[in-house]
């Protein structure tokens, strides 16, 4: 309890301090993880605060009031699972990751240049900022140079958390060497010209 309320109150002495400013300070700075998508002016260490302290601060990102504002901190976390076969006939893990592979948000290009991408693991992590109440929709590009650029659904980002996003994503050999040859192969049976 002593702890919610002296985060409160240091909260509240920021703002004030953020609020008496002359325009000139030092308000922080965002990972490039975290994309805001509101006209809601909040301070960068109030949301870099929240989206450090993880779990413990879930409730408070997603309430839907952050230092008085209407907006919340949605978490998106994903994998790359690796989707092919092996050409040589060795195992392939049915759980195999793409660890390094780029990612950006296909509606908003300039994401692409801040250098998002999945780590050792496959797994990404994203947090957005939003308005409260309002869906915002969002599609991913996974680009990773030599493999087959792939775009993912359109999902709706509401006001909680979606750490369950997962891809397909296609192994360039697989695709190259066997399936691309087969469905060809099947167009040019059925009448249809080369389209690749």
């Amino acid at each position: 309890m002593t702890q919610a309320l002296l985060r409160t109150l240091l909260v509240s002495v920021a703002l004030t301090l953020v609020a008496c400013s002359d325009g000139r300070d030092d308000l922080g700075s965002l990972d490039n993880n975290v994309l805001v998508f509101t006209e809601h002016k909040l301070p960068p260490f109030v949301i870099q605060d929240l989206v450090d302290r993880g779990d413990e601060a879930a409730a408070q990102r997603l309430r839907g009031d952050i230092a008085g504002k209407p907006v919340v901190i949605v978490k998106l976390r994903g994998k790359t699972n690796h989707f092919g076969r092996d050409l040589q006939g060795n195992y392939l893990d049915y759980a195999a990751t793409v660890p390094d592979t780029p990612v950006w948000i296909a509606e908003y290009p300039w994401t692409r240049g801040l250098g998002i991408a999945t780590d050792e693991t496959g797994w990404w992590t994203l947090y957005i900022v939003k308005d409260a109440g309002e869906p915002l929709e969002l599609s991913f590009v996974y680009d990773k140079e030599g493999w087959i650029t792939t775009k993912s659904n359109i999902i709706s980002v509401e006001d909680e958390d979606n750490t369950d996003l997962a891809i397909q994503y296609i192994d360039p050999d697989f695709y190259n060497v066997l399936m691309l040859p087969y469905v060809e192969g099947m167009l040019r049976e059925n009448g249809y010209p080369n389209f690749f």
